[in-house]
């Protein structure tokens, strides 16, 4: 009897680096000082990668001189920015863990993450477009008013001590970030080249569309590792300047950006506090990118951009697209609109340091526009069904990992992290998944986004591919929604191309007819102007979800 071949691949193994956060910093000050780093576009500023690391060290020495001990959590919460980078690396050098917030947080959502970790530090901005942090957090801490800076006494945050806000206004109970420069720190020298591997560098926090959210612990060897193999993955040198149109605050921006730079002395280009297309056209032609990130939102607005502006941004000849998957006429169109020939598909998630899987620059299109690819080193990947046994290639399964890139744990949360991490070390991502005759990944969706109608199992990326194809739909998204009579039925979300008829839902039914099971074509259909979008543009599918059960009610 012949055996079906399982669902399982190990990448390649490479030596992996046993550096901290500094040390990788410090690594490539020493071998490219004068190299650009960073460029601000936004803010008018360039450090070299000298400069980097000796205005990093001194805000390692503010920090320090705080009194802040090792393992010490620090809240960043600003929109990106030098001052985002800075404390990314300062903390990393303090032996300091990193507490990523979201900028679109809001009062209960920061309340919630800050005493979570129980941060002692915590830097910001003082807002970010109609949102004021200052506010939010005198809100928080009614202390701050009247406390002097670094003796805040928190009710709601009692490990709060000190509020680092960037700029130069002042505020009652802050110090100004440019306060953390010029400190000495006697420690200094022994705390930042003692730094272990494998402590905690940083904590980021789920989505939380499903309850809290969770804190991600991710060690140094988590990310440097992961943005070395990016950069490896990418073939980055010093020669590479990449347009950072993503989040700092986020995976995608702090370890696929930042990290993947810094370990291959490549320069960062951050056009814009948040996203602006037109940041981007116009940062990309100044700085001569040759490489672009973004979801896929983001290359489609910067594509519709540069159609208007027509700037000269032919160096661009790499790009990088995670956070969702790319459909096939968004992949051409970036192929033929902007000549990007080496485009990668990444995959993965936060407990993953991020990247499992990316697609590789020499592949043929059909790979690229149909897969998510293969393991990264260093990685395996296996595919399992509901009793936790590896399924066959070409069958549905979750996506678990392991390896150097699974996340030491969720902070304080014994219960998830062993939900999340099995006995054997696997991480199950939730995500489902096969793999082609080649091998390579294909996801299907998310199992709680998996509809069940009628007991047919539908994937909702299946029918957002095939309608993908209307030559009048610009974006469509598929969701179930709860019915009486079937469990759930199929509702598909559509974005109309500029000028086209919106389409009923007897057009939908009539494209589908015959070409996919009935079952699969939208029984509800909504046409919209947008979607309903996370900071780093995800289509939040559960917000649909709510809307449509109220509208159902």
């Amino acid at each position: 009897m012949r055996l079906k071949k399982l669902s399982y691949l190990a990448g390649a193994g490479h030596s992996l680096l046993g550096k901290s956060v500094g040390d990788a910093l410090r690594d490539m000050a020493k071998r490219h000082p004068s190299a650009d780093a960073c460029v601000f576009h936004h803010q008018g500023i360039r450090l070299s990668y000298q400069e980097l690391l000796h205005q990093s060290e001194e805000v390692a020495h503010g920090f320090l001189s705080l009194g802040l001990q090792r393992g010490a959590r620090v809240g960043i919460f600003s929109q990106n920015c030098k001052e985002w980078v800075l404390t990314q690396f300062g903390a990393a050098l303090s032996d300091l863990v990193l507490v990523n917030l979201n900028p679109a947080y809001r009062r209960s959502e920061l309340l919630y993450a800050l005493k979570n970790v129980s941060c002692e530090a915590l830097v910001t901005s003082p807002g970010f477009k109609s949102a004021d942090y200052i506010k939010m957090l005198g809100d928080i801490c009614p202390e701050l008013e009247d406390s002097k800076v670094g003796e805040l006494r928190s009710q709601t945050l009692p490990s709060l001590r000190w509020v680092v806000k960037i700029g130069d206004t002042p505020s009652s109970g802050m110090m100004n970030f440019s306060d953390l420069f010029g400190r000495t720190a006697p420690n200094f020298q022994e705390i930042t080249h003692s730094v272990d591997f494998e402590a905690p560098a940083n904590i980021q926090f789920t989505s939380g569309t499903t309850g809290n959210p969770k804190g991600t612990v991710l060690t140094h060897h988590n990310i440097v590792n992961n943005g070395y193999f990016l950069g490896q993955h990418m073939h980055y040198s010093v020669a590479d300047r990449v347009c950072v149109q993503v989040p700092l605050y986020h995976c995608f921006g702090m370890v696929m950006a930042t990290l993947a730079c810094v370990t291959h002395g490549s320069a960062l280009v951050f056009p814009d506090y948040g996203f602006n297309a037109g940041s981007s056209v116009s940062a990309a032609e100044r700085e001569k990118c040759t490489t672009l990130y973004g979801v896929p939102t983001m290359f489609q607005a910067f594509m519709n951009e540069q159609a208007r502006q027509q700037k000269t941004v032919s160096t661009i000849r790499k790009g990088v697209v995670a956070g969702a998957i790319a459909t096939p006429e968004l992949m051409r169109r970036i192929v033929d609109e902007l000549g990007i020939h080496h485009m990668v598909n990444c995959y993965g998630m936060t407990e993953a340091s991020p990247v499992a899987t990316a697609t590789k620059f020499e592949e043929s299109f059909e790979k690229k526009i149909s897969t998510v690819g293969t393991p990264f080193p260093n990685t395996e990947i296996k595919l399992v069904n509901d009793e936790n046994q590896i399924v066959s290639v070409g069958e549905t399964g979750e996506i678990c990992f392991r390896g150097y890139l699974v996340m030491k744990e969720y902070w304080n949360n014994q219960k998830g992290t062993q939900e999340a991490i099995d006995g054997n070390g696997w991480l199950h991502s939730g995500d489902l998944g096969a793999l082609d005759k080649d091998m390579y990944l294909r996801i299907v969706g998310r199992k709680k986004d998996m509809i069940i109608r009628g007991g047919e199992n539908v994937f909702p990326s299946e029918i957002e591919a095939f309608y993908n194809q209307h030559p009048d739909i610009d974006e469509i998204h598929v969701i179930g929604v709860p019915d009486d009579y079937y469990g759930e039925i199929v509702c598909a979300w559509i974005k109309m191309k500029p000028g086209k008829v919106p389409l009923t839902y007897e057009d939908v039914k009539k494209y589908g007819d015959g070409q996919i099971a009935y079952y699969k074509i939208p029984a509800l259909v909504r046409v919209v102007d947008t979607f309903p979008l996370t900071v780093t543009g995800k289509v939040m599918k559960f917000a649909m979800r709510e809307e449509e059960s109220k509208q159902r009610k």
